[in-house]
């Protein structure tokens, strides 16, 4: 019942991440007609998108986070994690908690980042 029950949550997760993935590409699409657009309205027009700074700052880091589960899904990011492994033959127990603090500092850091960035994005 259990294992079912965790499969079924694991489900819904990776279906998640992957359209997240997707929708950060498809804001990484956005973002390139968006510049494009800018240029092209600076270049003839001699007037630029307003507030194409914010949206290009604020983009970005969307980008990423919505992006960041399905990469960790797929084991694909890009970490210095030599001295866990190294560390891991011969403290497999200390090694797994060392991962699971770090784990939650990086979560606590990316909740400041999306908390501090809020106010300013409800702004723009």
């Amino acid at each position: 019942m259990l294992n079912s029950a965790l499969a079924g949550l694991s489900r819904v997760a990776n279906t998640l991440a992957i359209t997240a993935n997707a929708a950060g590409t498809l804001a990484v699409l956005v973002l390139v007609a968006i510049l494009n657009v800018d240029v092209v309205a600076r270049g003839v027009f001699n007037s630029p998108i307003p507030g194409t700074y914010e949206i290009v700052q604020l983009s970005v880091v969307f980008i990423v986070f919505l992006q960041l589960a399905d990469v960790v899904r797929v084991d694909r990011l890009t970490r210095s994690d030599g001295f866990l492994n190294l560390l891991h033959s011969k403290r497999p127990i200390l090694t797994a908690n060392l991962r699971r603090v770090i784990n939650a500092i990086s979560a606590i850091f990316m909740f400041l980042i999306a908390y501090i960035m809020f106010p300013e994005f409800l702004k723009m």
